[in-house]
């Protein structure tokens, strides 16, 4: 396993790892196994340098995941199969680049609680298409007569 999938692998076990050249801080590090930490071993130079270049942490955005994981949020089932369909096929790298499941597949327009985040399954349609995924931001190809491209930012103001 690389260490890109390395890190998909975690954040979607719910492990963070957070750069702190030239460490690497695991939280909760009760989680790892002793493969996984072997793995970090052998890939940590190329996980710092995937972690830096994101360079963007927004704490409050990771006390809302915290919440989220620990009340055993789960993707909605709700979501239509083609916005599914397009928001699985970048979930590897979206989660690599640090956005939280809740972002991605959260399918309320306005949360229920105030601590859940809104997600992309509430902003894209099932004609629309997914351009880029960056680190603070997600590009959206709106399928109407005039082609909008919307940004769906990961930390809202």
């Amino acid at each position: 396993m690389d260490a890109y999938e390395l890190l998909s692998d975690f954040r979607a076990r719910g492990i963070r790892l957070i750069p702190n050249p030239p460490r690497l801080t695991v939280e909760p590090a009760s989680r790892l196994t002793d493969v996984d930490r072997a793995a970090i071993r052998v890939a940590k130079s190329e996980l710092l340098r995937l972690l830096m270049a994101d360079g963007f942490h927004d704490h409050e955005e990771d006390e809302i995941d915290r919440v989220a994981r620990d009340d055993g949020w789960r993707p909605p089932t709700e979501i239509p199969p083609a916005i599914a369909a397009k928001i699985k096929c970048i979930e590897p790298r979206a989660l690599a680049l640090g956005w939280s499941p809740g972002r991605l597949w959260n399918f309320a327009f306005w949360p229920h609680r105030h601590d859940e985040p809104r997600g992309l399954a509430s902003v894209i349609n099932e004609g629309d298409r997914i351009v880029e995924v960056f680190a603070d931001h997600i590009v959206i190809e709106k399928n109407d007569i005039r082609k909008v491209r919307q940004t769906f930012w990961r930390f809202e103001s």
